[in-house]
């Protein structure tokens, strides 16, 4: 029986794409160390799953689309363009804090 990803893709794409095994997604929690009550962060860690070739090839294939002059890619870029902006006071305010 074909998958359906072997009649869409190329064969060597889908060949690569399509996981020879797999394992089951594992949630696990790490501490909130900054909480004072004991809170725990819960982590869904999805590597070696049925689909995690084909989510990394869409996502290698589908990123470049996303990107545009509003994208931010990370903390630091952020920083750096906010830094020298003066807010008007009319702007974005909302009285809530």
């Amino acid at each position: 029986m074909t998958s359906n990803i072997q009649r869409i893709l190329l064969k060597q794409i889908a060949d690569s794409v399509i996981q020879k095994g797999s394992r089951l997604a594992h949630l696990y929690g790490l501490p909130k160390t900054h909480k004072k009550q004991l809170a725990v962060r819960p982590i869904l860690s999805a590597t070696g799953i049925y689909n995690y070739k084909l989510a990394k090839w869409l996502d290698e294939k589908l990123k470049p689309l996303s990107i545009n002059a509003s994208t931010v890619t990370d903390i630091f870029t952020f920083t750096e363009e906010i830094q020298g902006m003066e807010i008007n006071d009319q702007e974005g305010h909302s009285g809530v804090l």
